[in-house]
């Protein structure tokens, strides 16, 4: 996938794949990747470790979630996305006009200062959250005190816009173009292959240009089909030149007791104002990035998805390229060159690291709150 003029997007994944190759000396062409060491399968497997690693020192991804309560019940799972220790900040709905923000700790603070909190009576609006055993290997939180009533799992038909689907796409990046073909209801672009992004039935296609939007119901190779065609715009219909939008990366969790499933919109920043029904839990986290798909039994040429994007900041790209090199020249014998070459890489990726860090003062949600107070929407 070319660079578009004029935007830097990032570092798409062939591109990474290039790059990792170029600092290994392998051969390369202009089209193609010759590699003699290392599988293309190995590569992503180290992209995706260094990816998590980055994510989870830098903080640099923030998601959120509905938590749906259910009446004297203390213990509930975190996205199945979640990053140990990801959890950032919480707020409990009383009401959907309603709610408070909730103070984040640890059992050992309810021991100090909650005698006798197992057992405590629930209450209408908790305090509190705090970190629990795991369900296999996803978090638990727990809350305190219980919940004394149930919500209603939230529905979204209450909003416009709204569609909740069970799984999440392979890819964490909006996908954006230009219509290329006249159609009501069909959105084509034949410069772009809609299903290298693992894109979703249910989820929202945007025409940009006139506004209008609908949801996604067959995904195809240049394809978008919307069977219910478009609504909300000047001229609801697909022509050539309009610019569209598929909001892949922007999405919240929904837990219900026995499901966790995925809500999207149908517009830039639309998630953040949906109503939330009562006796909802609404979490911000630290998720884990979208990995890139491998297979391991499978040659370079039919490894798929070349046009994912990593799903951490686009200045930070680079990082990785310097993270996998330096782990693929850690397995050459001790004290070959290319071992200690190793070295060299490690501090690269290290600085990038650094960098990231100290961005977190930009991003205020690295505080955790620690006193309840009560806020009106």
């Amino acid at each position: 996938m070319a660079q578009a003029s004029g935007r830097y997007d990032g570092i798409p994944l062939s591109v990474l794949e290039k790059l990792i190759a170029f600092e290994l000396g392998e051969v390369i062409s202009t089209t193609a990747i010759t590699l003699t060491k290392f599988p293309k399968w190995l590569i992503r497997l180290k992209l995706n470790e260094r990816q998590n690693q980055f994510a989870r020192e830098s903080r640099c991804n923030k998601k959120s979630a509905l938590i749906c309560m259910t009446a004297e019940r203390s213990l509930y799972r975190l996205p199945s996305n979640c990053m140990d220790g990801g959890l950032i900040a919480a707020r409990y709905y009383t009401d959907e006009d309603e709610y408070e923000d909730l103070d984040l700790r640890d059992q050992a603070f309810l021991d100090a200062n909650y005698e006798g909190w197992k057992v405590a009576d629930s209450a209408d609006c908790p305090e509190l959250i705090y970190p629990d055993e795991t369900a296999g290997n996803i978090p638990m939180i727990g809350i305190y005190p219980k919940p004394e009533s149930s919500g209603t799992l939230y529905t979204g038909t209450s909003d416009t816009g709204i569609s909740i689907i069970t799984s999440l796409p392979t890819t964490q990046t909006n996908i954006t173009g230009t219509v290329t073909s006249d159609h009501a209801s069909t959105l084509t672009d034949s410069a772009t292959t809609f299903t290298s992004y693992g894109l979703l039935a249910g989820m929202y296609a945007r025409n940009i240009t006139d506004g209008s939007y609908g949801i996604i119901t067959t995904v195809g190779a240049n394809t978008l089909a919307i069977s219910a065609g478009l609504d909300g715009g000047t001229a609801d219909t697909w022509t050539t030149g309009d610019l569209y939008a598929v909001l892949a990366g922007e999405y919240m969790a929904l837990i219900g007791s026995q499901q966790e499933r995925f809500i999207f919109g149908y517009d830039f920043g639309c998630l953040a104002d949906i109503t939330v029904p009562a006796d909802h839990l609404w979490i911000d986290y630290v998720p884990y990035p979208t990995p890139f798909r491998f297979d391991e039994t499978a040659a370079d040429s039919s490894q798929a998805n070349a046009y994912q994007y990593p799903d951490i900041p686009r200045g930070y790209h680079h990082a990785l390229v310097f993270g996998v090199v330096a782990d693929l020249l850690r397995t050459f014998r001790e004290g070959t060159k290319e071992f200690e070459r190793s070295n060299t890489y490690e501090a690269l990726w290290a600085a990038e690291v650094a960098k990231a860090k100290a961005a977190k003062a930009a991003r205020p949600y690295e505080e955790k709150p620690t006193q309840i107070v009560p806020r009106f929407r």
